[in-house]
């Protein structure tokens, strides 16, 4: 069988073509890797000693109730409520050292207790708030925000030594960067 030059160079065409085909689409893992790596050489102290160990396997990652705006509101209302409960608590402890010191005990005495009443129906403002917080965290739907993976290695530190690494790195829909990290050595 005998191949005209135009058949060969059409082969060789196809077959080219599909090895840039085949080279430009990275499987998950590769493009996992590849963003985790790019994202160690801007927080490593020292990029040029990583070395990888060991990666994990690709999982969801999915949303946490702690960043949806519901539990948020109440969140930020409870501190607020804290706060206040604490100002009034203090200010009627206070009214309640002035009660010996100064020549008013009376107009002091009842300070102290209106500043007390007044932290108690914080405090209560701050309990209504945690109880709603509570609902909304047990009602939320997580949802796929992306992806993640654990990832073993090594990497000298500041002191000179190697340190064994585990994190499990998050990454966007597409791979394309790592949008957050957690040290697990840290938890």
């Amino acid at each position: 069988m005998v191949y005209s030059i135009l058949e060969i160079m059409n082969k060789l065409a196809f077959i080219l073509t599909a090895l840039i085909f085949l080279n430009s689409c990275s499987s998950p893992e590769r493009k996992a890797q590849k963003a985790i790596k790019e994202y160690l050489k801007f927080t490593l102290n020292d990029f040029k000693s990583y070395e990888p160990v060991s990666y994990g396997k690709i999982d969801y990652a999915f949303s946490s109730y702690e960043v949806s705006p519901e539990y948020r509101k109440y969140l930020d209302k409870i501190v607020i409520w804290d706060s206040i409960s604490e100002d009034f608590a203090s200010q009627s402890i206070k009214a309640r050292e002035k009660v010996e010191i100064y020549h008013y005990p009376d107009y002091y005495l009842d300070k102290s207790h209106e500043y007390y009443g007044l932290a108690v129906k914080a405090s209560d403002s701050a309990d209504f708030y945690k109880v709603e917080m509570a609902k909304a965290k047990n009602s939320y739907e997580p949802t796929i925000i992306g992806w993640k993976m654990k990832h073993t290695f090594r990497a000298r530190i500041p002191a000179g030594g190697y340190k064994l690494n585990d994190y499990i790195f998050y990454f966007d829909k597409e791979f394309s960067k790592v949008t957050k990290s957690i040290d697990l050595s840290e938890e």
